[in-house]
């Protein structure tokens, strides 16, 4: 017989919900769930050599512009402060360091979810 097509393109987690079709007295509702992609890193971190007392910006670009990233140095986790220096412009995020000195040499880590970088 006959069939009722719903197509919904280029799916986002709010398209989630219940969608029902109604033919004159008739209904069928159905629930729609849409699971979330987690972001990915498109461009990875480059390693960076650069003069004491100078300032260094390591960035690296995700697939989704909402993504919350964490940065790290060694295993610490990074808070924005007077050394650090934190910026996200749509997919691109950075990290600053100012006022660079010896201490500031090390592994440099962004972590996003399950991915780093």
């Amino acid at each position: 017989g006959p069939v009722a097509e719903l197509i919904i393109h280029d799916l986002d987690v709010k398209d989630g919900g219940e969608y029902t079709c109604i033919c004159g007295d008739h209904q069928t509702t159905a629930t729609l769930t849409v699971n979330e992609l987690p972001a990915l890193f498109n461009s990875e971190m480059k390693n960076e050599e650069v003069t004491e007392g100078g300032t260094a910006t390591l960035h690296c670009e995700l697939t989704k512009a909402t993504a919350v990233v964490e940065w790290k140095k060694g295993s610490r986790t990074l808070k924005p402060s007077d050394k650090y220096k934190m910026r996200q412009e749509g997919a691109i995020v950075e990290l600053v360091i100012c006022a660079l000195d010896g201490n500031d040499a090390g592994d440099y880590t962004c972590v996003c979810g399950e991915q780093q970088t």
